[in-house]
């Protein structure tokens, strides 16, 4: 009976860079193609477009630690270094983001 394994890699994808960024320009063309027929001045629109793309990336990095993420109890003591070195620099991320 074959078996499966889960491999944990250190370097991001290029793909999901990819897609990360036409997600980003598409909500952005759509934003301003909506708030310009809305009348909304370009500064005040691009200003709400960046506080809701903060906002998403914020809760879209926490639903992927809590969904996503194994417990630290099954890694090895390198990785879960590295995993709390990574949980700090975000939470200093994202209460600087949750700033604005």
């Amino acid at each position: 009976m074959p078996s499966l394994g889960v491999e944990v890699r250190q370097e991001v994808p290029f793909l999901p860079k990819v897609a990360f960024a036409l997600i980003s320009l598409a909500s952005l063309a759509g934003a301003v193609f909506t708030g310009l027929h809305l009348g909304l001045s370009f500064p005040s629109l691009l200003l709400r477009w960046l506080l809701l793309w903060l906002l998403a990336l914020v809760l879209g990095f926490s639903a992927w630690r809590t969904l996503y993420l194994r417990e630290e109890r099954d890694l090895g003591a390198e990785t879960q270094a590295f995993l709390a070195e990574e949980q700090a620099a975000w939470r200093r991320l994202a209460q600087f983001l949750g700033l604005a």
